[in-house]
């Protein structure tokens, strides 16, 4: 019995063991549930989290909320930085092509490579990347706009209608590209200036720029308005050839290397280098020549030439070999002989009896690649020429010479700089220009372009001088165009074509503005970032400025705004839109100008130091800042020029 309790006991007890074991095999698989359970979720979030955050950055949420440069009461976050990063890359690398592509001249910023590839140096002389350059530009830029915006806001400026315009048409612009791309408005926008920039920031972005250009723009027509003809006539008093215009003909021959020079030069070496052998050699001689004399005087009293005597004799002659070398190294150094074009223009300068003869000798003394060029007569003809234009581009003497009050008609002269020898002649000497300034805008429809898209070369050999009549019967001759007769017919039909579509459309200055920049061939008068604005447009022309054709029908007295002509030059057919003639002379348009931008300068300055140091920043954003905008210029602009190479 005792064995059956006992057991019953055992199996209680393992009952009881199972039962605690079953427990705590259920406990350990729920506790491992439970925590992948929490992994799971915690990894979950993480993704979400994650997504999100790419989504936000993608979107730039970010580059919109993180502020990185407060100036005055305003805040500009990173996508603000980076827009104005890219207007000042843009301006940049825009005066950087012109610059190269119409002068072949650098400015030492390459728009092809990286900004934070290439050095310059800054103010205080410090080397800088241009990454940096562009950084203290924009943040410069932010100052210059928060102290304009609130003297505009303090006078009330607000935006025109036409500016509002402006504004929607660029924004158009912008909306069509995006279209063509496969892109939202806005998405493209932020392509183009950076993540966080949306069409709504840039439409403020834009209506901020054009308010502070407003103002601006207002502000100097206002100056310009109160400037009196006393301060007109003190200013021209004061410096009357500054404004004071010539007419003159020029003629100039670029100075060539010539390799001849350089082999004279070492003929002159090389006969220096004899001479001082020479001098050497009778030096030695004399040497020799003494001592047998002092010689022969010692064994021969009775000879007549003394030791004393042969020593001198010797000494003369090594002075004279001396005195011929250093002649001869002195000439060998000195300055060069005057250069073939320099010896022409001189021989030509001789010649020149009165203006005729001037243009009758161009042609004769001219290279002969240049032959046809002086046929014609206004070829060397420069008419309204300023003091400035003449100490700039010819020589500053020479303009001291030019507008002299002792200048008088007929005068001549020659001007050699280092690239090339002038003749002038004065036509005119320094005289008021009495005529109106005249503002036009006008479409180029040149023989190069028709002959490109032809594919014909200028000035082919055997090259066929023909007339044909168009079919409105007017008589087209290849003369002077340098192309066959097909390409000076077809440069004139798209000319009427052009015409005619101005003449069916609604014929005001913004329709033919709009033409212009769909038509024109003349660059420097289209594109928003030409120097006239756009629209072919040329303000405050000068007479005498433009090609002969082109500016006597623009200074025809009879000529009334809005009227429009076809003009034939060299370069082509001009289709004319005459927009304005000023209501006072040349010169007083000139000095009015010359005043308004000394104060304009002033008070540019002026405002530069009163905002400078305004920005207040956070260097680490400005750094991220111009890191994502390097970034978008070297994917927009750089690996675009690179697969172009």
């Amino acid at each position: 019995m005792e064995a059956n309790a006992s057991k019953n006991a055992y199996r209680e007890e393992r009952k009881e063991r199972l039962a605690k074991n079953a427990k705590k095999k259920n406990q350990k698989t729920h506790d491992a549930t439970f925590f992948v359970t929490v992994v799971l979720w915690v990894v979950g979030i993480a993704l979400v989290l994650a997504m999100t955050c790419g989504i936000l950055w993608a979107y730039g949420v970010p580059q919109s909320v993180l502020k990185v440069e407060k100036v005055g009461d305003r805040s500009y976050s990173v996508a603000d930085f980076n827009y104005y990063y890219m207007t000042v890359f843009q301006t940049n690398a825009n005066e950087s092509y012109q610059m190269q592509s119409s002068y072949g001249i650098s400015l030492g910023f390459d728009y092809t490579k990286s900004p934070d590839a290439q050095t310059t140096t800054d103010e205080d002389g410090n080397t800088i990347t241009y990454a940096e350059k562009f950084r203290t530009e924009t943040i410069k830029k932010l100052e210059e706009m928060n102290y304009y915006l609130n003297l505009a806001k303090e006078e009330g400026v607000e935006l025109s209608e036409e500016t509002k315009e402006e504004i929607e048409k660029e924004i158009d612009t912008y909306a069509e590209q995006a279209s063509n791309n496969g892109y939202s408005t806005s998405r493209y926008i932020s392509v183009m200036f950076g993540k966080g920039v949306t069409l709504k920031k840039f439409r403020s972005y834009l209506e901020e720029q054009h308010l502070v250009e407003q103002y601006l723009n207002d502000k100097s027509e206002n100056l310009s308005k109160s400037i009196t003809n006393e301060q007109i006539d003190a200013e021209y008093e004061k410096s009357p050839t500054e404004y004071q215009q010539v007419n003159v003909r020029l003629f100039g021959l670029e100075i060539k290397s010539d390799d001849s020079e350089a082999e004279e030069t070492e003929t002159e070496a090389a006969e220096v280098e004899e001479t001082a052998a020479a001098a050497e050699a009778a030096e030695t001689a004399a040497e020799e020549t003494t001592e047998a004399a002092v010689e022969e005087t010692a064994e021969a009293a009775a000879e007549e030439t003394t030791a004393e005597e042969a020593g001198t004799e010797a000494e003369a002659a090594t002075q004279a070999e001396e005195t011929t070398a250093a002649e001869a190294e002195a000439e060998a150094s000195a300055d060069k002989a005057p250069s073939p074009e320099e010896l022409k223009v001189r021989e030509m300068l001789g010649r020149i009896t009165d203006e005729q003869s001037f243009v009758e000798l161009a042609k004769e003394y001219c290279n002969e690649e240049d032959k046809a060029t002086f046929e014609e007569e206004t070829s060397t003809l420069v008419k309204g020429v300023t003091k400035s234009a003449v100490s700039s581009n010819i020589d500053a003497d020479f303009a001291e010479w030019l507008f002299s009050a002792d200048r008088k008609s007929g005068d001549k002269d020659v001007v050699v700089t280092d690239s090339t020898a002038y003749v002038v002649y004065v036509v005119d000497p320094a005289y008021r220009n009495e005529t109106p300034l005249v503002t036009v805008r006008h479409i180029l429809i040149s023989y190069d372009k028709i002959a490109g898209d032809l594919g014909e070369t200028k000035d082919a050999e055997g090259l066929k001088i023909e007339t044909k009549k168009a079919d409105d019967g007017t008589e087209i001759t290849n003369e002077g165009t340098g192309y066959s007769i097909d390409v000076a017919m077809q440069t004139y039909e798209k000319a009427v074509s052009v015409l005619n579509d101005y003449n069916s459309g609604e014929k005001t200055e913004d329709a033919f503005a709009a033409l212009a920049e769909a038509e024109s061939a003349d660059t420097a008068s289209i594109g928003e970032d030409s120097e006239s604005g756009g629209g072919g447009l040329y303000e405050k022309i000068q007479q005498g400025q433009m090609v002969k054709e082109f500016d006597e029908w623009i200074y025809d007295a009879d000529r009334q705004p809005g009227e429009v002509g076809l003009v034939k030059t060299t370069y082509g057919w001009h289709i004319i839109y005459f927009v304005s003639r000023e209501d006072e002379p040349s010169y007083k348009s000139s000095i009015r100008t010359a005043l308004v931008n000394k104060q304009t300068e002033e008070d540019s300055n002026k405002a530069s130091e009163a905002c400078k140091g305004s920005a207040v920043g956070n260097k680490k954003l400005e750094d991220f800042a111009v890191k994502e905008a390097v970034k978008q210029i070297n994917k927009l602009y750089v690996s675009s020029s690179e697969d172009k190479s």
